[in-house]
């Protein structure tokens, strides 16, 4: 388990180590459209909302939350994505969470019917779990109910291995689709699907993620998303219900 605790160390002491560049924070992911909240410029924090509609607990010191944006601005997934964790009644991982939880959604243009993969590590062990959230809306309600069918699951290898194996694929440090000008300057595909992904540790959380990457072979960045989509399938037995 050496590899992991290493791996674990090095990120909950902010493995995106920050550096200062004008009144903004900006991370070493290489991308600099990727701005953590931790911010002095006051529109930026207007516009994410983090006193109201997010959830962030702004009084969090040392904490540091990297956010998705798109050419300077704030990614409508920051909001959505909380929306669904909401109304799905899932764990808030905005706030930290005491070890490592890595939290996966395929979602699917147009469909009631989402996934989520959530991998974590409690004080005793991994654990898995594979959802599957069904959105009804009642007339009138803004706010749909969600059925879930939840299975708990277990690697087919060992626990040490899928995680080993799961790191190197880079699950933690994958710069953002949305934010990556390589990746977005070739435009998305109109009503495709996505994937985005939560991490959250005792000092960070990030939310990133990618539209279509099976559409995008040419970007280095979309391959490795579906290495890692391609991997939970063989390792976890979750299958992506569309193309994604």
């Amino acid at each position: 388990m050496k590899f992991i605790s290493i791996i674990l160390v090095i990120y909950s002491g902010l493995i995106v180590a920050c550096k200062q560049e004008g009144n903004k924070t900006v991370t070493n992911l290489n991308e600099k459209n990727q701005i953590p909240i931790q911010t002095k410029d006051t529109s930026i924090v207007k516009e994410i909302l983090i006193e109201s509609d997010y959830n962030f607990d702004k009084t969090k010191k040392n904490f540091q939350k990297v956010l998705p944006y798109i050419k300077g601005k704030p990614n409508s997934i920051i909001a959505s994505s909380f929306e669904t964790v909401k109304s799905a009644n899932l764990v808030n991982l905005r706030n930290g969470f005491d070890s490592l939880y890595i939290r996966i959604f395929y979602e699917y243009s147009f469909e009631p019917t989402y996934q989520i993969i959530e991998i974590y590590k409690d004080q005793k062990s991994w654990k898995a779990y594979y959802t599957v959230a069904t959105e009804k809306y009642k007339k009138g309600d803004s706010v749909p109910d969600v059925k879930k069918v939840i299975h708990k699951l277990t690697p087919i290898s060992s626990w040490e291995k899928f995680t080993q194996d799961l790191f190197q694929l880079q699950i933690l440090t994958l710069p953002d689709g949305w934010s990556t000008p390589s990746y977005m300057e070739r435009g998305s595909v109109s009503d495709g699907n996505s994937v985005f992904l939560e991490l959250s540790s005792k000092k960070m959380y990030r939310l990133y993620g990618y539209d279509n990457p099976s559409s995008h072979p040419d970007n280095s960045e979309a391959r490795k998303m579906l290495e890692i989509i391609r991997f939970l399938e063989k390792e976890l037995g979750v299958k992506s219900f569309k193309v994604i």
